[in-house]
């Protein structure tokens, strides 16, 4: 059975709109491929953000999420992929993603 979870975190960088933020996660395991949170991330004029997130696997497996930046060619690429294929892993990170915040979950 998935287990679910809040994810959330605040960016300290200025509130930037044409800067858009996204979600992705995949298990620390060999062979694993990245997924996109279904959407952009939504910032708040504060800076905040939240989300429910379900993470698959056995218990005890652990899931690295990374919430980053994009560039404009990114963008369309990842809402792209999110609106057309979704739930379909990435290979990679495309490049124009830059990391804002790793954090490292374990499945409960």
């Amino acid at each position: 059975m998935p287990a679910n979870l809040t994810v959330g975190g605040t960016r300290k960088a200025p509130r930037d709109p044409s800067v858009q933020a996204w979600l992705v996660v995949r298990a620390l395991q060999p062979g694993a491929r990245w997924y996109l949170y279904p959407r952009e991330l939504v910032i708040g004029s504060d800076g905040k953000w939240q989300v429910e997130l379900t993470l698959g696997g056995p218990p005890g497996l652990r899931h690295e999420l990374r919430v980053g930046v994009v560039d404009s060619a990114t963008q369309a690429a990842l809402t792209r992929q999110a609106t057309t294929r979704p739930n379909e892993p990435l290979d990679a990170l495309p490049p124009g993603f830059w990391p804002e915040a790793v954090r490292i979950v374990v499945r409960r």
